[in-house]
């Protein structure tokens, strides 16, 4: 069974302060594996198929240097279609989180005050969804 401390978190931020506190919040609820990037090619090198099968969650800023946080995802999910992509920003717009989610983004969350809470509270759920898709690779390889 795959546990969060066997998960791997590619976390993509171009603001190091804000990929910092990412890190710290992903690994203060449990995560061990986190492989942090401050610029989308780094983070695309990382999901080249034969280096993909590592990480099983993706969360990125949609502030990026290289290129924005909508074309990093349009691009991750054609790496890795069946990966958990989590996409946050400072844009509060409906528009901005709709099209996260029309680019291939799993969930969108702003960056508020209640930033933190928020990660808190809906990371639970998308590391269920990671841990499924991990058991099904497990029963798939029959482990």
């Amino acid at each position: 069974m795959c546990e969060i401390f066997e998960l791997t978190f590619l976390i993509v931020d171009s603001d190091p302060r804000s990929l910092q506190e990412m890190c710290d919040l992903v690994r203060s609820l449990g995560a061990e594996r986190l492989l942090c990037a401050e610029d989308a090619e780094s983070a695309l090198s990382w999901l080249l198929p034969e280096e993909n099968g590592d990480i099983d969650v993706i969360m990125t800023n949609n502030k990026l240097s290289g290129m924005n946080g909508f074309l990093f995802i349009n691009k991750a999910r054609t790496l890795c279609p069946d990966k958990q992509i989590l996409m946050y920003s400072n844009c509060t717009k409906p528009t901005a989180y709709l099209l996260a989610l029309t680019v291939g983004a799993t969930d969108y969350i702003d960056k508020d005050n209640n930033f933190a809470q928020n990660v808190r509270e809906k990371l639970p759920q998308w590391i269920g969804v990671a841990q499924e898709q991990c058991r099904i690779e497990e029963n798939y390889r029959g482990k």
